[in-house]
């Protein structure tokens, strides 16, 4: 029941809040029961004082130092706010329709130079025409909708174009208001162009064109192919034209500029009707058709080409290279300053070579020595015939700093690796074994099966560089990371393996398929693992992608690509290194 009666004679009100009865008692009998609240919070520009600290920011941002921009199209009055107009045309014209109809004009704005200062500074930028925009969409709207088109629109009773109808509209209410501007009307001619500055703008900038818009009155069949040929290779240079579907356009543009001419005789979309069905025809689709052909007779000619030219380098192989490369498949042992000559002389016929393979892997079971101690130095090799500017590289002047950097990035973040504040741990060894958490973690798909692994960050250490503390336990610890990388469909790559406690590790090894490189500290461990991922074309693994592009961008920076997820840490890393 009601709880709160009004004490007024006559009334009878009751409300279940007193909140409720105390504004009854404003609004019916204006009663005021509180006191009016004190304005504390004034605006610094105008001193108009506001209840509510809400008020004042909204005055600030919208209503401050703005003219009244906002104007009845029924009489002269005047208001900062569209919906204002609205409540007035509602008020004092009731008998005037404002259903779907443009019931305020928006003047010139005083002040908008001053309360736009955000295109100064805004980075959303039309890359076009140099616009500047205060957020994404709007950037996005202008270039698909307003940048660079035609004014292909235009006004029924005077020759005002635009690019939008709804502005045709806004026109015609206020330069046209004794018109019939009923719902329904229509007031403007006109449709957007299937070509970006409209057929007769197109034809003009070609010379061809040029000479068909002189026998604008009635074409000739030579000039019907000029214009039908302009037309096509136009619409295929664009890849967002649909075909054959933006043909039909083009057909009504075509008829359009040039009266004379029939719509049936440049195209005639599918008809799927149950008595007849009729395929698509005429001059546009013909030329789309024979056009497309070609192309794609021109690219297989391309690839037969490039395949041609491979075996044309590769028959063209001096007698020494051939010697030298029969020599590295001989599986005796060598010296290793013999066979790096061999290496260094076949580089060519080797990357042939690699490109044929399926596998990279079968690429390095091809090669004996690649399986002896020294393998890795023909690999490095090749990593600097690749990159030559690599070799005045030196990641172990570089990575001390970067690895303070990167501990010291890490601490900053709320997650926390468990080895992060070791203190026996050497500085290197405890950058590269954190450098993982500075990552989101990975999802791992294969897509024959469909299965989905989401890896934790504890595991993408792990498969960036694998920790063994007992070397008894580094063939079961390899044969396991074996399986879950068939699970997922992936092959081996190069791993970076640690064996012994991490505060004194006994040995640093870089595994492939079946071989491990031995080194004595992990700095030069990693600078062989990279090397190898590029000498043999490998790519890098997806849980530890990210890692690897860090450190080439720190260190050899032998990439342009790289992923936004790694540039986020690299930005980060790269503040501290400046500090």
């Amino acid at each position: 029941m009601p709880t709160f009666e009004c004490q007024v004679e006559l009334c009878g009100y009751k409300a279940y809040q007193k909140v409720h009865l105390e504004r009854h008692l404003h609004r019916i009998h204006n009663i005021l029961t509180k006191k009016k609240g004190v304005s504390s919070y004034g605006c610094f520009k105008c001193g108009k004082k506001f209840k509510n600290k809400q008020s004042l920011t909204y005055h600030v941002n919208i209503d401050c130092g703005t003219s009244k921009s906002y104007k009845c199209v029924f009489c002269n009055y005047l208001s900062k706010r569209s919906f204002s107009i609205k409540k007035h045309c509602l008020r004092v014209h009731p008998t005037e329709d404002i259903r779907g109809r443009i019931f305020y004009i928006k003047l010139k704005d005083d002040n908008a130079s001053e309360k736009r200062r955000w295109s100064t500074y805004s980075s959303n930028v039309c890359s076009t025409c140099g616009k500047r925009f205060k957020s994404k969409p709007t950037l996005s709207y202008h270039i698909k909708v307003d940048c660079m088109k035609k004014k292909s629109f235009k006004c029924v009773f005077c020759d005002f174009y635009n690019k939008r109808p709804y502005e045709i509209k806004k026109h015609c209410y206020i330069k046209h208001p004794d018109q019939d501007l009923t719902t329904g009307s229509n007031l403007w001619t006109g449709k957007k162009s299937v070509f970006p500055y409209g057929l007769e703008n197109l034809l003009r900038s070609v010379p061809d064109g040029q000479i068909v818009l002189m026998k604008k009155q009635g074409l000739d069949n030579p000039s019907r192919q000029k214009l039908v040929k302009i037309v096509i290779d136009n619409l295929l240079s664009a890849p967002s034209n649909k075909f054959p579907s933006v043909l039909l356009g083009a057909a009504e543009e075509i008829v359009e500029l040039f009266p004379g001419e029939r719509m049936e005789s440049y195209y005639i979309p599918y008809a799927n009707n149950k008595q007849n069905k009729s395929h698509p025809k005429g001059k546009l689709y013909s030329r789309y058709i024979n056009s497309k052909r070609a192309l794609t007779i021109a690219k297989a000619e391309n690839a037969s080409e490039d395949k041609g030219s491979r075996k044309s380098k590769a028959s063209t192989v001096t007698e020494n290279e051939m010697v030298s490369y029969n020599a590295l498949l001989e599986p005796t042992n060598r010296d290793l300053n013999e066979t790096l000559n061999h290496w260094r002389n076949t580089f060519k016929i080797r990357m042939l070579k690699l490109l044929s393979f399926d596998s990279q892997l079968d690429y390095f079971r091809t090669f004996p020595c690649l399986s002896q101690p020294f393998g890795y130095k023909m690999l490095e090799n090749d990593f600097y015939m690749k990159y030559p500017k690599a070799r005045e590289v030196s990641i172990h002047k570089t990575w001390p700093a970067i690895a303070l950097a990167v501990v010291d990035v890490l601490r900053g973040k709320q997650t926390q690796a468990p080895d992060l504040y070791s203190m026996n741990i050497g500085v290197a060894t405890l950058s590269l074994r954190v450098l993982p958490w500075l990552f989101t973690p990975v999802c791992l798909r294969n897509r024959e099966s469909k299965k989905a692994y989401k890896l934790a960050r504890t595991e993408m250490a792990e498969r960036f560089i694998l920790h063994v503390a007992n070397p008894e336990d580094l063939d079961a610890r390899l044969e396991e990371r074996k399986k879950k990388l068939l699970d997922f469909n992936v092959k081996l790559q190069p791993l970076i393996v640690v064996v012994g406690p991490l505060e004194h590790p006994q040995a640093h090894y870089v595994v492939l398929d079946r071989q491990s490189y031995s080194f004595n500290d992990i700095l030069t461990t990693l600078d062989v693992t990279f090397k190898v991922f590029h000498a043999m074309n490998l790519p890098f693994p997806a849980e530890s992608k990210a890692m690897w592009q860090t450190i080439d961008q720190l260190v050899y920076k032998v990439s342009a690509h790289f992923d936004p997820a790694s540039s986020v840490v690299l930005t980060e890393i790269e503040q501290k290194l400046k500090k």
